[in-house]
């Protein structure tokens, strides 16, 4: 015996008629024309990042249950100098980095005070290729 329900096809037929008209509208009203997404910092005006990450991983062995933490920061300052050739060249400053790992063994890392505040050069292609890391 059959047992369909005729309003649950029918809305499920309106739902991907409209899903797919939905989905497909932008593909259509998109401009032909050649788009240039390219890299340019503006001179003279830093740009500041920084990242954070968190890790958590917990770890079942035998019924015993380790967690381990990882927290990871890197700050940074990045300014263009001006091009070289076809590529960009950006001073990098690190502002801050550091990582610390907080597991059953204890707590170790911290912030990587050597680097702090150093500051070299990098190119860049406007794709955003790195060209030339030798500054770092």
């Amino acid at each position: 015996m059959k047992n369909s329900n005729p309003h649950s096809l029918k809305a499920f037929l309106i739902s991907l008629t409209l899903a797919l008209f939905v989905f497909t509208l932008p593909i259509i009203s998109q401009n032909t024309g050649a788009i240039k997404l390219s890299y340019n910092y503006p001179a003279d005006l830093p740009v500041k990042y920084l990242s954070t990450s968190n890790m958590v991983q917990d770890i079942d062995i035998n019924g015993q249950i380790m967690s381990v933490n990882i927290a990871a920061i890197l700050g940074c300052t990045v300014k263009s100098i001006g091009m070289a050739e076809n590529n960009l060249v950006l001073e990098m400053k690190i502002d801050t980095l550091s990582q610390t790992v907080d597991s059953p063994g204890g707590l170790i890392g911290g912030a990587l005070k050597e680097v702090i505040g150093k500051v070299f050069t990098m190119k860049i292609l406007p794709t955003g290729k790195e060209t030339d890391l030798s500054g770092a």
